[in-house]
């Protein structure tokens, strides 16, 4: 178990990495080819407690997990999920590892797996055409999962999402009055040098949440994927927030119209 809790502790390392370091812009985006419809007969999709890690960012800019905080933000996203499934006329249930006789632990890493090689050979550096036109993915089959909950798809969803201290706030804002100063003094000086200058007024930067979306029929093939990164200052914490990402993470999934 412990070889299999370092497996994905580097599963989320890389994954952190593809989003943070590799020029993603803070907006949506929606990932994978042009999802079909899912069949009409999947109608009911089991939620898996989301695997989401909440920091609280210190004054001088550690990341600390909040487990508290981590268990409120996937309650918030399972519930909110839930609902809007049923806009979609889907039926959401909710399960944890407590419910079932899985190892929901060692399908979450088939899960991840997936997700990174995704991220990375469609999208990234090793951008792969013929695997997006196709995007034949599978984790195995869950029939046995599916059967034993009586769902017809399992959605999986990762993240993480940061909140600033008040130390950190009074930090961010004395470095960008310091940062505005600087600029202001530069424009200043040019002004009289040159008779053309300008200046910048810096603003401190939000929180950043971002989130994937895997779902996977009975048979193990990933029919849904997306993710989601937002620097805006959105807390997972608020159920209006959470419920904007599940929104936006299931927003293009519908059922195929008979």
């Amino acid at each position: 178990m412990r070889n299999l809790y370092d497996i994905r502790i580097l599963i989320l390392f890389f994954t952190l990495h593809i989003f943070f370091w590799t020029g993603c812009t803070p907006k949506d985006v929606a990932l994978g080819p042009n999802f079909s419809a899912i069949d009409s007969h999947t109608r009911r999709i089991a939620i898996v407690t989301p695997e989401l890690r909440s920091f609280e960012i210190s004054g001088g800019g550690i990341p600390e997990c909040r487990v508290d905080w981590s268990r409120s933000a996937a309650r918030n996203l399972s519930m909110t999920l839930k609902e809007e499934l049923k806009n979609k006329q889907f039926e959401g249930i909710l399960i944890s590892e407590k419910e079932n006789n899985f190892d929901l632990d060692t399908i979450r890493s088939f899960v991840q797996l997936n997700a990174y090689a995704i991220q990375s050979h469609l999208y990234g550096e090793y951008y792969f055409k013929p695997q997006l036109d196709t995007f034949d993915y599978s984790i195995g089959s869950l029939a046995g999962l599916c059967k034993e909950i009586t769902a017809d798809a399992i959605v999986f969803i990762f993240g993480s999402n940061e909140k600033f201290s008040r130390q950190r706030v009074e930090t961010l804002q004395k470095m960008a009055r310091v940062k505005t100063a600087r600029s202001a003094l530069g424009g200043t000086l040019s002004m009289i040098l040159t008779g053309y200058g300008s200046f910048r007024t810096y603003q401190i930067p939000k929180e950043r949440t971002w989130l994937y979306c895997v779902v996977a029929d009975r048979q193990g093939r990933i029919i849904w994927y997306e993710q989601c990164h937002k620097a805006d200052g959105s807390d997972l914490l608020k159920v209006n927030d959470a419920r904007m990402f599940a929104k936006t993470i299931i927003n293009g999934l519908r059922l195929k119209v008979e």
